[in-house]
């Protein structure tokens, strides 16, 4: 399954606004929105990007392997080791 960034799918909207594909009453106020939406989504997705330092959903791994967030795989036990926790007094 291929993730779209929200941006993409605002522009498709606003491409099928723009070819009179849309069911939507009032073209002028929907243009409008729809244009504010994806400002407002493409600029977050540019500072989502900037932070992370990654484009919209970019996988380290090859496909297939490794787990979710970019964590390799699991080699030997799968429970976890305990933490140590160190307490000042």
């Amino acid at each position: 399954m291929n993730r779209i960034p929200a941006s993409e799918r605002t522009r498709e909207r606003l491409k099928a606004l723009m070819d009179g594909r849309s069911e939507e009453g009032d073209l002028r106020s929907e243009l409008v929105r729809l244009a504010a939406r994806l400002i407002l989504e493409e600029g977050l997705e540019g500072e989502a990007a900037d932070a992370l330092g990654m484009e919209y959903y970019v996988r380290g791994a090859a496909p297939g392997a490794g787990f979710g967030r970019g964590l390799g795989s699991c080699a030997g036990s799968p429970v976890l080791s305990p933490a140590r926790i160190s307490v000042s007094s």
